[in-house]
C-alpha cells in the first residue's frame, strides 16, 4: 500500500438478490468520509444497529446513520470505521487527547503505527497487530513522520464505574 488514505479503503458489501442467490451489492470507498481535529480521516464503513438486522436482507447502506461522535449511539450496536492519522501536529497533547468510549474496541494495524498511550504505559500498534481496547481512557499518537491507518469494529458496551475496573 502507498500512503494510506481512507477514500482508498475499498468496503466490498455482500447480500442476497431477491433471486436469492448471494452477490456483491457495493463495492468501492466509503461515501462517510470525516475528519477530526484536522490530522485524523475516519471513514465509516459499517454501522450495525441494535437489534441486529437479518443477515442476508436487503442492502440498505446505513453508515450514513453513523453517530457524529467517536463511537456508537446504540450500547448494542457495532461500527466498522478506517482511520488514517496524519504525523501528531506541533500542537498535539496528550491531556487534551485523553479520552474513553463506551464500547470494546477490536483494532487492527493496517499500515504504520500508532502509539495508544494509558494512563498507566503504553504500547506500539504496527501493521499486523490486533489490539482490544476495553473501554480504557487512552490516547493515540502517531510520533512517525508518515500516516498510519488503524482499523476499528467499535462494540458498544454499557459504562464502567470506577469501582468495575480491573
Amino acid at each position: 500500500m502507498s500512503t494510506p488514505d481512507v477514500s482508498s479503503c475499498r468496503r466490498i458489501v455482500t447480500g442476497i438478490g431477491s433471486d436469492g442467490r448471494s452477490r456483491v451489492v457495493a463495492d468501492g470507498p466509503s461515501p462517510y468520509i470525516k475528519e477530526a481535529l484536522g490530522y485524523i480521516d475516519f471513514a465509516e464503513q459499517w454501522l450495525t444497529p441494535s437489534p441486529p438486522p437479518r443477515a442476508g436482507e436487503a442492502f440498505v447502506d446505513i453508515a450514513a446513520e453513523a453517530p457524529e461522535g467517536l463511537e456508537p449511539d446504540d450500547p448494542c450496536g457495532t461500527l466498522l470505521r478506517t482511520s488514517v492519522y496524519q504525523p501528531d501536529p506541533s500542537d498535539w497533547s496528550l491531556e487534551n487527547s485523553m479520552h474513553a468510549s463506551k464500547t470494546v474496541d477490536y483494532v487492527f494495524g493496517l499500515y504504520g503505527e500508532m502509539v495508544c498511550i494509558f494512563d498507566d504505559g503504553e504500547v506500539t500498534v504496527r501493521q499486523g497487530d490486533v489490539m482490544i481496547q476495553r473501554g480504557t481512557r487512552h490516547a493515540w499518537s502517531n510520533r512517525t513522520d508518515r500516516p498510519a491507518m488503524l482499523g476499528f469494529v467499535m462494540v458498544g458496551a454499557v459504562d464502567h464505574g470506577p469501582e468495575e475496573r480491573a
